[in-house]
């Protein structure tokens, strides 16, 4: 079973609220006549980050994120393995007016992605002041 819930607050409170939910165990039948056994709940963390950041460093940021196309799909067909997501990026990408995420180089990074998927939604430009300060 799977509860997918929206959170939002302050990074270090959200951290800790996903820590101590990690903690949480709950009754769990391994097997069929056997005792049933302590399982601890798993979070998946599934987050929208906006990284924001002046727009002349796009190229370095993109380089350190990585991130990878629409990849949702199972490997090798075009059937995507979660529709449900397809259609919550598109959304997204409408409702904030996002544009593609150009090309870049992807060389390596000093970041360690292991078992972290980033999947690229979109950019959006900053306006600027009379002046021509990007207003991050």
């Amino acid at each position: 079973m799977h509860l997918r819930v929206l959170v939002n607050g302050n990074f270090e409170k959200v951290q800790k609220w996903k820590h101590d939910l990690s903690a949480q165990a709950l009754l769990y039948e391994y097997e069929k006549g056997k005792p049933k056994g302590a399982l601890q709940l798993t979070v998946r963390t599934m987050e929208i980050v906006d990284i924001c950041f002046p727009e002349e460093h796009l190229d370095t940021v993109l380089k350190i994120v990585k991130p990878t196309k629409n990849t949702y799909g199972v490997a090798g067909t075009k059937k995507s393995r979660y529709p449900w997501l397809d259609r919550a990026v598109k959304l997204m990408i409408k409702t904030m007016k996002l544009k593609p995420i150009p090309e870049y180089e992807k060389k390596p990074h000093y970041l360690d992605k292991t078992d972290v998927a980033v999947h690229g939604i979109g950019i959006k430009k900053d306006l600027y002041d009379d002046d021509g300060i990007e207003l991050i």
